[in-house]
């Protein structure tokens, strides 16, 4: 699931998505907010269940405990939005493991800030740890998601991250939530973004 190194050009952006920050060289919404996911929906099963191509749900109670749907949002800001139901939950974590794009993940430095934006209904509390592989090495910045305007956000500064010379050879965001035993959450929105840290 996590990709190799790939070139220095610079990533592709997502022409849907126009709330940039200023400077922003890379903007992307994950392909769960903007595709059907045809039939990887309803009970999730323990342990990782892939809902599309690079987002992977996993949590750590039975397979019934855990539902997830998605529905259309023709009047919202994306095509689509997850809903995701807990009942009688017993377990630790909830966490949907979302892979950057590798052009994005590969182009990465510590002159970068990534930014991310999430829409959610129902959440007490969502948390987001970007991962970043280089050579041997794995490391990681995590924070808390703030009320911005109608949504949450964080910042995440990639100059505080000890990157390899070799650059990062593959990045993905763990996006979690504070389970409670009985739970519905709705999350209209993802969106990632990248821009040029400001020099210290």
């Amino acid at each position: 699931m996590r990709g190799a190194a790939g070139g220095g050009h610079a990533p592709r952006s997502d022409p849907a998505v126009t709330d940039r920050p200023a400077l922003a060289d890379w903007a992307w919404r994950p392909v769960a907010w903007s595709r059907p996911l045809g039939g990887m929906q309803g009970p999730i099963a323990p342990g990782g269940q892939v809902l599309a191509p690079g987002c992977t749900l996993f949590h750590d109670d039975r397979a019934d405990a855990v539902a997830l749907h998605q529905r259309a949002t023709p009047e919202g800001p994306t095509a689509f939005a997850l809903e995701l139901t807990l009942s009688a939950f017993a377990g630790s974590y909830l966490s949907f493991a979302i892979d950057l794009p590798r052009d994005a993940a590969t182009t990465l430095t510590r002159s970068h800030v990534l930014r991310i934006d999430a829409v959610a209904q129902g959440a007490d509390a969502l948390f987001a740890r970007l991962n970043l592989r280089h050579g041997p090495d794995t490391d990681a910045l995590t924070d808390r998601l703030r009320p911005e305007g109608a949504g949450l956000r964080t910042e995440l500064d990639l100059g505080f991250t000890p990157l390899a010379a070799g650059g990062v050879t593959a990045a993905w965001v763990d996006l979690s939530l504070s389970p409670t035993t009985e739970l519905s959450v709705t999350l209209t929105d993802l969106v990632l973004t990248r821009r040029p840290r400001a020099e210290l």
